[in-house]
């Protein structure tokens, strides 16, 4: 005989809940921490003044600011 759903207990819901919100949080802060994309934001360590972007195709492509 097969047996009919059985629900969750209000506490465990509320543990399920209270685990996926203390995870989104470290989510998030974690994103607040080191933006997406973090390349197309560095200049990949060749220091102030450059400006790197990045190409599909191959490596990045830094130019140097002039305007210093």
């Amino acid at each position: 005989m097969r047996r009919p759903w059985q629900f969750l207990p209000s506490k465990e819901a509320i543990a399920i809940g209270a685990a996926l919100i203390v995870i989104l949080v470290l989510v998030a802060a974690f994103y607040a921490k080191f933006p997406y994309p973090y390349e197309a934001s560095s200049n990949w360590g060749l220091g102030a003044g450059w400006k790197c972007a990045q190409t599909q195709e191959s490596e990045p492509v830094c130019i140097k600011d002039q305007s210093n």
